[in-house]
């Protein structure tokens, strides 16, 4: 028996958020060094992390 809930779980893409970079030296992430005041799309665990680093904060959603 097959579980078809679990393929397409698998196959949806992560939700991201945006970030901006607050850091006077920028922030590394992903392999990419990004400047201070970069908007960058990260998973929800790593804008945790940026945040609780305190090399970022969660971008304003404009509505």
């Amino acid at each position: 028996m097959k579980n078809d809930k679990t393929a397409s779980v698998a196959e949806q893409p992560k939700p991201t958020v945006k970030v901006v970079i607050t850091k006077e030296n920028g922030h590394r992430h992903a392999g990419t060094k990004h400047p201070k005041g970069a908007v960058i799309d990260v998973s929800e665990a790593d804008a945790k992390y940026i945040v609780d680093v305190k090399a970022g904060e969660l971008a304003k959603e404009d509505k």
